[in-house]
């Protein structure tokens, strides 16, 4: 028995999310975009880089291995681990401090 799933294709705008990101920073002091899972299929270097440009001070990962790949990009602002286990992880691999 095979099982068909739909084949769905997703376009994302870098400017509608520098967009977003302004527009939450307008209300908010101190927004951390999330970007785990490739930032939800939508290219983790790639949105990572435009919320630095933005002037996020720190991007919300999923895996150590998100953070490192990010950090690789040229990457230096700080990461939030979505999760708690993850903070002595990425402290290590990424050499920062995570609070």
């Amino acid at each position: 028995m095979s099982i068909q799933y739909n084949k769905i294709q997703v376009q994302v705008s870098l400017e509608n999310l520098r967009h977003n990101y302004r527009v939450f920073r307008s209300t908010c002091d101190n927004v951390i975009p999330v970007i785990k899972s490739d930032a939800y299929g939508h290219g983790l270097i790639e949105v990572g880089q435009a919320m630095e440009q933005e002037g996020a001070e720190t991007l919300a990962v999923g895996f150590v291995n998100e953070a490192v790949l990010l950090r690789e990009s040229g990457c230096e602002k700080g990461f939030s681990p979505c999760s708690a286990q993850l903070m002595m992880r990425i402290s290590r691999h990424c050499g920062i401090m995570i609070f």
